[in-house]
């Protein structure tokens, strides 16, 4: 990945979030607001009342705001669609890290930051020059060689780049360093206004920003006078005259919440980061006014109300409810397979409270022996025995990603996580399954008998890895005949396992090798790729 500004706008704890399994953005008032809804294995949009209204088709969605999501097609992917589910800014991005507001969004391009306007028109220089925050307030963060300055959305230096590290404009102010030690405050001319004198400088929110002073931290006005003494752990910034603060009380760490004035509303009692939105505080699975008073309990991890609504999730499964705490919508996974048969979902209880297993199981085939040797297929591919530790959690769940002409193919992701370890493994299989005969169909399956199938595949691997701005763990030779893969329209996918070939930060490294390219190969008794 290419350099980017370091992150000084990052408040140690962030009161933003977004995604659709997360907090949902604040969409300007309509009269028909719509919620992400996850259906069938593809995200749609739902009304207030559950009802949908826009066709699960997208891989992941955002949230609407100022008339558009962000939504991924299926090349995997990222344009914005409107209110009808029609992509107005076509697919071609990596990711959006934001829905539109002001009239922008901030996408990524081979791992940059771009900001486009909503008709798609990129703003500003070429994207390898913008910081990771892109435009706020006007101005984006971008740098010439290893110096950082801020540029106006025409590209146009406003801020020559002088400095080692810049946060974002906000309230008139950007963070800066010129050593990568203290930081210091300059308004939108370049002149210095607050000396570089913290070891972290924040945002401005509500006419405060966050700052570190001797290892604690606190809050200063823009005049640079300590206004809420430097007492805490860590904090997060102003919302409704809300600062949510982190404390350390011997070997744990509480959270609570404080005024404009410094003063608790919360002492810090809870464990978990509150989320302040709207005047209303979200800790967890419970809902709290300003004053600290309980107005819900839901079943699962709350997210911010939009126009009524609040997602909430619990294992990875999402429902919303209304202000009273009662459930519009749940999700389903019930998916027809045709000819009466249903895939359903089942779990496997596990030991330990944070740990779960989802995995398929087929039902309505009126050839019962078929339908149990199905069954014992995805058992021992999606729920398999474990022996379970003390200091293990262990997450999985799974997808249909494919499904023609008697062929079905889901993928199952899966977590593991050993307390105090620096980071949890992510594990994914593959099953390809033939309905009509229940056996499963490997890679090679797919190709004649001695055909020449992994020159094509490889060749395709071995120019996807040449363009990853990263080095190899280890050299790619070839493909194996049971590689993994799975199926897309378009399709055949190989991918593989983190640390496999590629550092843990690459995930699972995937190539696509379109049906056209592979037509040579292919075997006939396999013809679900032709078009019928």
């Amino acid at each position: 990945m290419k350099k980017n500004a370091a992150a000084l706008s990052v408040v140690l704890i962030s009161s933003m979030l977004f995604g659709v399994n997360g907090a949902m953005a604040e969409e300007k008032k309509q009269d028909d607001p719509l919620y992400p809804a996850y259906i069938n294995f593809k995200f749609g949009f739902i009304n207030k009342e559950g009802k949908e209204m826009i066709a699960p088709q997208f891989g992941w969605v955002g949230t609407f705001s100022e008339g558009l999501a962000p939504a991924s097609a299926e090349n995997g992917k990222v344009g914005f669609i409107d209110r009808t589910g029609k992509f107005v800014i076509q697919p071609v991005y990596e990711s959006a890290l934001d829905s539109f507001t002001n009239g922008i969004a901030h996408v990524t391009v081979n791992d940059d930051v771009l900001t486009i306007d909503k008709t798609g028109k990129a703003l500003g220089p070429n994207p390898d020059k913008i910081g990771l925050n892109g435009y706020y307030e006007g101005l984006a963060a971008a740098r010439d060689g290893e110096k950082w300055g801020f540029v106006d959305e025409k590209g146009n230096w406003v801020v020559k780049p002088t400095y080692e590290m810049v946060g974002r404009f906000s309230e008139g102010l950007a963070a800066v360093s010129q050593d990568n030690a203290k930081q210091g405050y300059i308004d939108k001319t370049g002149k210095l206004v607050l000396p570089a004198q913290y070891s972290f400088a924040g945002e401005f929110h509500e006419g405060k920003a966050a700052v570190t002073i001797n290892d604690k931290m606190g809050f200063i006005d823009k005049s640079g006078k300590v206004v809420i003494p430097p007492n805490f752990f860590s904090v997060g910034d102003f919302t409704d005259g809300l600062a949510p603060v982190e404390v350390q009380e011997g070997e744990a760490y509480k959270y609570g919440l404080i005024n404009a004035k410094g003063e608790y509303v919360v002492k810090p009692v809870w464990d978990v980061l509150p989320q302040v939105v709207d005047g209303l505080v979200y800790v967890d699975n419970k809902l709290f006014d300003k004053t600290g008073k309980q107005l819900l309990e839901a079943q699962g991890t709350i997210y911010p109300f939009q126009d009524g609504l609040a997602e909430v999730i619990k294992n990875q499964h999402a429902s919303y409810i209304d202000r009273t705490g009662k459930t519009v919508w749940t999700e389903s996974r019930d998916y027809a397979l045709g000819n009466g048969a249903t895939l359903v979902e089942k779990k496997q209880p596990l030991q330990s409270g944070d740990s779960y297993m989802y995995y398929p199981q087929i039902t309505g085939l009126k050839d019962a022996k078929l339908q149990d040797a199905l069954n014992k297929t995805l058992v021992e591919k999606f729920a398999p025995k474990l022996e379970e530790e003390a200091d293990l959690s262990y997450s999985s769940d799974y997808r249909v990603v494919y499904q023609k002409n008697n062929i079905l193919n889901i993928i199952g992701d899966s977590y593991s996580y050993y307390s105090g370890a620096a980071h949890g493994m992510p594990g994914r299989d593959s099953v390809v399954i033939d309905m009509a005969t229940g056996k499963t169909i490997g890679l090679k399956d797919l190709f004649k008998a001695g055909s020449d199938y992994k020159k094509a595949i490889n060749a395709v691997i071995k120019d996807g890895f040449a363009k990853m701005d990263m080095p190899l763990l280890a050299d790619f030779e070839s493909i194996e005949d049971d590689t993994a893969f799975f199926l897309t329209k378009n399709g055949i996918v190989v991918y593989f396992q983190p640390y496999e070939y590629t550092p843990y930060a690459a995930g699972f490294p995937e190539f696509e090798i379109p049906y056209s390219t592979l037509k040579p190969y292919l075997a006939g008794q396999h013809d679900f790729w032709k078009d019928k």
